[in-house]
């Protein structure tokens, strides 16, 4: 590898850093996972603290998706791009969408049987 290749790479490097395409993605997601724990604080925190966020974990994972995916295709014709965080924030915001949907399936089978 020449010089002027390791020099180009080197740039294009510091670029793809300084571009932090992803991070509210991640971010979303992280918030979302958060929220999702608010139900299981103890009871002695206000019920305000335990069962409000837990309205919030949705549209927050879903916000995580959109604007994972959008990152992700606006990250995909540059070779240099990090599209770790956007990967991340795009498996929170998937998790945070499909447990929640689950848990609620589950319930009513379970209301079915009683």
């Amino acid at each position: 590898m020449s010089s002027v290749e390791r020099s180009v790479r080197a740039r294009e490097h510091r670029v793809a850093a300084q571009q932090p395409t992803g991070t509210a993605s991640l971010l979303l997601g992280i918030a979302a996972v958060t929220l999702m724990g608010c139900p299981l604080l103890p009871a002695a925190a206000s019920a305000w603290v335990r069962v409000v966020p837990a309205y919030f974990v949705l549209p927050t994972g879903i916000c995580a998706v959109v604007s994972g995916t959008g990152a992700l295709a606006r990250m995909r014709d540059r070779t240099a791009a990090d599209r770790h965080r956007a990967r991340a924030g795009t498996a929170l915001g998937v998790l945070t969408i499909v447990v929640p949907l689950v848990a609620i399936g589950w319930a009513f089978s379970m209301l079915g049987h009683a």
